[in-house]
């Protein structure tokens, strides 16, 4: 039987709806490859170094993601246990269910790789329509 969270999610559903976010999913896999602790300043450049090597549009500045890490997307992994945040001292690291979250982050990308390479029989397209214009790419 799975647990449930107090608005009736499952840890599952939950763990699901926190990874939704690129920058969340960066985040967890830059903690858990490096089994290290960071600063958010380094963790935010560590993220944006991934993103960009990802194929991100490349709008987010170290100084932005820091500030969007600190006040959302850290204090989101750290509420489903991910990871352990230390807002006054700025400093995270990935827990062990982090560590198994990773393993859900990389199937999510697995699938999201496939799902853009999708096409009809009669070769329309079905991969999601693009944010960005096929000149940003």
């Amino acid at each position: 039987m799975s647990s449930q969270t107090l608005d009736g999610r499952s840890d599952a559903a939950e763990l699901l709806s926190v990874l939704t976010d690129d920058r969340r999913r960066a985040a967890l896999r830059v903690l858990v490859d490096s089994r290290e602790e960071f600063t958010l300043t380094e963790l935010a450049a560590a993220v944006r170094e991934t993103r960009c090597e990802n194929d991100s549009d490349g709008t987010d500045t170290a100084a932005s993601l820091a500030v969007s890490l600190h006040h959302v997307h850290l204090p989101a992994l750290a509420a489903t246990g991910l990871v352990e945040y230390d807002r006054s001292e700025r400093v995270v690291s990935a827990t062990q269910r982090g560590r198994v979250g990773r393993d859900l982050v990389a199937r999510i990308d697995d699938v999201s790789a496939s799902l853009d390479h999708l096409a009809t029989p009669d070769g329309r397209d079905l991969s999601p329509p693009s944010r960005y214009p096929a000149s940003t790419r």
